[in-house]
């Protein structure tokens, strides 16, 4: 048994995902701080945050 084309991609989709974090690594959307995730808000701006309530 060999290795399949979907698993070669795989490898591939994973390897430039770790190539793109490490030279853009995902940022704060409030103030452009680098966080663990993409499309995350750090601690500060959370805090700052203001939430609508009924």
């Amino acid at each position: 048994m060999g290795i399949s084309s979907s698993q070669i991609g795989r490898a591939i989709g994973n390897v430039v995902q770790i190539g793109l974090r490490t030279v853009l690594p995902p940022r704060c959307g409030g103030c452009g701080e680098i966080t663990d995730t993409t499309h995350a808000v750090c601690a500060d701006c959370w805090a700052g945050l203001r939430f609508i309530t009924a």
